[in-house]
């Protein structure tokens, strides 16, 4: 599960917190995070069993960009499952401003409106393609959600993590979407 050449990341992992984001914390009284990411296209098999795993060495999993996994948003319950479990969502800024696609504006919006996320991010993993401008995204947010929404997910949760505190969040048990307008509510006049 997970090799990373010499072991799993879990054998890893119970040594001494590594790849956590905050692994000095490990095996401490406080809460250790780790961010991950899964497969782009398709749901792993293991996926349930890592994230209990995880929980069970007392590291709360962050998923990265779930707005950006199609099969993941094809199948919902599974990740507010996952939520209520403990699984924490980390969204990119770029994808509420439509930089990762339709889809994925779609997904990041809905998941905001259900209270789903806990973070945001750049996903600028590299110095070409991506930037941490989140400026636009920022803007969105803070139009669907309001300026304390935003502050919880881009300050107060993210100072949590490096602390080592809990992220006490209520996860719906489901999805509300966001009704679609008729004709003639749509006209002004």
């Amino acid at each position: 599960m997970l090799d990373s050449g010499g072991g799993t990341l879990l054998d890893e992992l119970a040594v001494n917190g590594s790849y956590c984001l905050n692994g000095e914390a490990f095996g401490k009284q406080a809460v250790t995070y780790m961010l991950v990411e899964l497969p782009m296209h398709f749901l792993t098999q293991y996926a349930d069993d890592f994230w209990y795993e995880l929980r069970l060495k007392g590291v709360a999993p962050i998923l990265a960009h779930p707005e950006r996994y199609p099969e993941l948003m094809a199948h919902t319950e599974r990740l507010l499952k996952w939520c209520r479990e403990g699984l924490l969502l980390q969204c990119n800024a770029g994808s509420f401003a439509g930089r990762f696609g339709e889809s994925a504006q779609s997904a990041a919006k809905l998941l905001l409106r259900n209270h789903l996320v806990d973070f945001i991010g750049s996903d600028a993993h590299r110095a070409v393609g991506r930037d941490t401008d989140m400026r636009a995204g920022a803007s969105v947010i803070r139009e669907i959600a309001g300026e304390e929404e935003f502050k919880r997910i881009s300050e107060e949760n993210p100072m949590r993590v490096i602390h080592g505190e809990a992220i006490e969040v209520v996860k719906p048990e489901k999805l509300e979407r966001e009704k679609k307008k008729g004709f003639w509510s749509r006209l002004s006049f």
